[in-house]
């Protein structure tokens, strides 16, 4: 799935978690992703997440501990990283 701008993701949130067999998520150029942070937990399946252009990642990396099969992840143009370390402790097949 790559999602590039989208502006609203409350309207997609609903449905987007019913995607539990997803291998592959984009996510570009998003300021801010309180709406998604709060159930990384239903993308089980997640091998691939990449993640570009995000102003702030403290909100995301809290969450996406539970992503434990993720084996590639990509941070590109990212701004304070530092926010995001501690989320990836659970990483282990990264």
């Amino acid at each position: 799935l790559y999602m590039k701008n989208y502006k609203n993701l409350k309207q997609l949130t609903t449905n987007l978690y019913n995607m539990t067999s997803l291998v592959a998520f984009h996510l570009v150029n998003y300021p801010i992703l309180e709406v998604l942070s709060k159930r990384w937990i239903n993308f089980i399946c997640l091998k691939e997440l990449t993640i570009n252009k995000f102003t702030s990642l403290k909100i995301i990396s809290i969450k996406i501990t539970s992503l434990t099969s993720v084996k590639k992840l990509y941070l590109f143009g990212c701004e304070a990283l530092e926010e995001f370390l501690n989320g990836l402790r659970n990483l282990i097949a990264l």
